[in-house]
């Protein structure tokens, strides 16, 4: 009996990007390089348009925006290898290893292989960070898969703008209940001896808003993030087309999330009524 040989299904987006998976933080790097291209030759393009916009983010008319910049590039970093879209899994999560010294143990490392006699001071850095390294790391591990458990992977993180809103809501609403909490314990209980009154203004969803309008260091935190989701769900997108396969993986390779299921057992109930 003849063996039937299955075609691999293939698209113009196969033919246009090659058929190997892209990295979603090395597509991130990339774009950060084409980005600093750009804002390297801004002030020579400001030249020839004079753009009001384009003179606001000029590093030779505007000495402010090199350290902006700056902060621009720090933050799409953080986004793209530990704050990403894949916050969503359940079991290799961005960071689960190597937030937040990973870096730093593998530049220790390759220092102290390439250059002998400092082995011993590299060494010696990389044991006082370990430790330190290891109790952040499970706290950074536990404290978001809450959020994995929400949410299935690649649904609601990785749409894009309301992906980005998501993470940062949870984050929002985890300083919110600290420190009414503390504030609670505070006053039924004991005096705290800590200077944390500043943190209640921020308390309210439209103060913590105001706030954000009124601070250039946030604003640019969250466009970074914004940009850098945006690439990380359109990376993953090309690569489901050209695997010929679903955005979203199926059930039994993505567990379904808590929103997920609560919204498939209403939806049986309304087909049964």
């Amino acid at each position: 009996m003849r063996k039937k040989h299955t075609k691999k299904k293939s698209n113009y987006l196969s033919k246009l990007f090659g058929e190997n998976l892209t990295d979603n933080f090395h597509a991130n790097l990339f774009f950060l390089f084409l980005i600093t291209v750009f804002y390297l030759f801004v002030p020579f393009i400001n030249k020839a348009l004079d753009s009001e916009l384009l003179y606001s983010i000029s590093y030779l008319d505007n000495k402010k925006s090199l350290i902006k910049y700056f902060y621009f590039i720090i933050f799409y970093l953080f986004a793209a290898y530990w704050f990403s879209p894949d916050l969503d899994l359940r079991n290799n999560r961005p960071g689960k290893y190597s937030f937040p010294f990973g870096p730093i143990f593998k530049v220790t490392y390759k220092i102290g292989s390439a250059i002998t006699f400092l082995s011993k001071p590299m060494a010696v850095i990389a044991n006082i960070l370990r430790p330190i390294h290891t109790v952040i790391n499970q706290f950074w591990n536990y404290y978001w898969k809450p959020l994995s458990l929400l949410f299935t992977h690649r649904g609601f993180l990785h749409w894009p703008i309301f992906g980005t809103i998501g993470k940062l809501t949870y984050v929002y609403f985890t300083y919110f209940f600290t420190i009414n909490t503390i504030n609670i314990v505070d006053i039924y209980i004991f005096n705290i001896p800590l200077k944390y009154e500043a943190f209640l203004k921020y308390s309210s969803p439209e103060k913590i808003l105001a706030f954000i309008r009124n601070n250039e260091i946030a604003l640019i935190f969250i466009i970074s993030v914004t940009i850098s989701d945006i690439l990380h769900s359109l990376v993953d997108a090309i690569d489901s087309f050209k695997k010929g396969s679903n955005f979203v993986p199926p059930e039994g390779i993505a567990p379904r999330g808590f929103f997920h299921k609560f919204y498939s057992s209403i939806i049986r109930i309304g087909l049964k009524h």
